[in-house]
Parts: C-alpha cells; sequence; structure tokens
C-alpha cells in the first residue's frame, strides 16, 4: 500500500510539472475585459485605455454642448449591426503614433461595410479633433454633416462607400492616409481644407460631386493621389457656385488622372498629372486650367464633343 502511494504522489507530482507552464501562459494572458457603450452621452466623458475595448452595441450619441474625449490606445468596436457614433457635441480623438486610437469591426474576420459611420452634426459646438487614428470596415468612414473638424496623421481603409464624405461644415483633413475604400474623399458641401494627404488604391481618389453652394471654400492642395483605379480627382457636380481651387497635387497611376464632368467653376493650376491611361479626360464646364505639368501618360487629354 506504502508503494502505491508514493507512486500515486510521483504521478501527481510530475502531472503537476507537466501543467505549470500551462499555468502560467494563462496567468500571463488573462481574460480580455470590454466595455459595452450605447445611446446618449450627456456628460462630458473620458473612455479610457484601462476599459478598453469599448463595444458600440447600439447607436452612441454625443449630446449637444456634451464631449467625449478618448484616450490613446483606445479600441472602439462596432458589433453587431450597421451603427453609429453621432456627434451632436465634441469628439477629442487624440492619439499618438505609438497608442493609436483604433474604430473599427468587432467581428473575428471584419469586411467593408461592418458598421455605418461616425456622424458629425456638431452646428454651433466646439470644434472635434480625430488624430492618429485609424478608422476602418465601415460604409463610410466620417461622414460630415455640420461643425468644425480636423481630422490628421491618421488611417482611414477598408470602408464600402468612402473613407471620408463632406456635406456641410468646416473640414480640415491634413497628412493622412487614405486608402482601401470605394471613394477616398467625397465633397459634396461645406468648406474643406484636404492637405498633404496619401489617398490612394481606392477606386476613385477624391471626388467631388452634388450641389456645392456659394458659401463654400473648397481647397484640394498638395496631396499625393496615386494608384487609384478610375479617377484620381473626379469632378462631377451637377453645379457650384462655391469657390474650388485644386493645385499643387501629384496624380498618378490611375485610369484617369483628372476627371472634369460639370459646368462649375474651378481654378485647377500647377499639379502634376503622370503616368496615367488620360491625363486629363474633359467633358464640360467653364474651368481655369493652366500651368500644370501632364506627361508621362498613354493619352495626354482628351476632349469630349461636349466640352
Amino acid at each position: 500500500m506504502a508503494k502505491k502511494k508514493i507512486n500515486f504522489l510521483l504521478i501527481l507530482f510530475t502531472s503537476i510539472l507537466a501543467l505549470a507552464p500551462f499555468s502560467l501562459l494563462l496567468w500571463k494572458f488573462p481574460a480580455v475585459k470590454a466595455t459595452y457603450v450605447e445611446g446618449q452621452i450627456n456628460v462630458d466623458t473620458v473612455w479610457t485605455l484601462a476599459e478598453s475595448p469599448f463595444i458600440v452595441s447600439q447607436n452612441v450619441t454625443i449630446c449637444r454642448g456634451v464631449t467625449l474625449t478618448i484616450e490613446p490606445g483606445v479600441e472602439v468596436r462596432f458589433g453587431g449591426g450597421p451603427f453609429a457614433i453621432i456627434v451632436d457635441g465634441t469628439l477629442i480623438a487624440r492619439g499618438t503614433e505609438e497608442k493609436p486610437i483604433k474604430f473599427t469591426s468587432n467581428k473575428e474576420s471584419p469586411k467593408v461595410g461592418d458598421w455605418l459611420t461616425i456622424y458629425f452634426n456638431g452646428a454651433g459646438q466646439s470644434p472635434s479633433f480625430l488624430e492618429n487614428c485609424i478608422i476602418e470596415y465601415g460604409v463610410v468612414g466620417l461622414t460630415v454633416q455640420d461643425g468644425v473638424l480636423t481630422v490628421q496623421k491618421s488611417v482611414i481603409q477598408f470602408n464600402a462607400e468612402s473613407g471620408i464624405t463632406l456635406l456641410g461644415g468646416s473640414t480640415t483633413v491634413s497628412q493622412n492616409r487614405i486608402q482601401n475604400n470605394f471613394d477616398g474623399v467625397v465633397i459634396e458641401g461645406g468648406s474643406t481644407t484636404l492637405q498633404n494627404n496619401i489617398i490612394t488604391l481606392n477606386e476613385n481618389g477624391v471626388t467631388l460631386r452634388g450641389n456645392i453652394s456659394a458659401n463654400s471654400q473648397i481647397n484640394i492642395i498638395q496631396n499625393n493621389i496615386s494608384s487609384n483605379s478610375n479617377s484620381g480627382i473626379s469632378l462631377s457636380m451637377e453645379k457650384s457656385s462655391g469657390n474650388i481651387l485644386i493645385s499643387g497635387n501629384t496624380v498618378f497611376l490611375s485610369k484617369y488622372g483628372l476627371y472634369v464632368a460639370t459646368n462649375a467653376t474651378t481654378f485647377i493650376t500647377r499639379n502634376y498629372i503622370h503616368t496615367n491611361d488620360v491625363g486629363a479626360l474633359y467633358e464640360q464646364g467653364n474651368h481655369t486650367i493652366r500651368f500644370n505639368d501632364i506627361y508621362d501618360n498613354k493619352m495626354g487629354m482628351e476632349a469630349s464633343d461636349k466640352a
């Protein structure tokens, strides 16, 4: 009996030693906690790194007069439906290069269109800021209806319809990488400065469309717009009485570097348009096009019968 007891203890001791590394592994990787959010935010709120990830389980609305601040390194994941963050107040999401803030899908295998958008409608509110963020797998990454927004040093990618859609308000978009969306940036209204961005690997890089009003000032300047499969810059507004300046951009490796199909008045100057199938396709409109370098395209410029 004593011998059997000793053998049992030896087996037990050996089993504990064998399981020890796995116990250590479990200790090193505790279960992931998450904070679920939905509904209205009606007092100033901070989403902290300690509480990350935040799972958006229904629409979240930042009410007027309220600020939501998101700390560097936080992940905001949209799960279970076409949900949005609606910004009627102010959103401050300032990450760092080492700790970007991520807005993404909560699915194990994410795909474009898993969630809806971050929607800005904060007329008369304090400006919103997005810096060092990653915004991916939405229908539209960012939608601006009204308010003041600055987006900089961020990556906006894998969105089903567009990376950014600007309908109104006042938006500054600078030093971002906007890639792998259907449209990189869509501008339909408001005042916009689109400057020093890399806009690449979309169907269309920058698209202006709709009716742009007289009080709109749109500046598309000094962007690197490349490898968009259809057009680098597309002007297809129904009409526009706003001021539109397209200057200092480098547009290359697309089907059409510049596609002009609008009666709106635009100023297109000092751009570098090269290595496209067609450098510029001009269909109609009253445009000032001068001092552009259009070179090394399969066809430099093409004009339709309507031009």
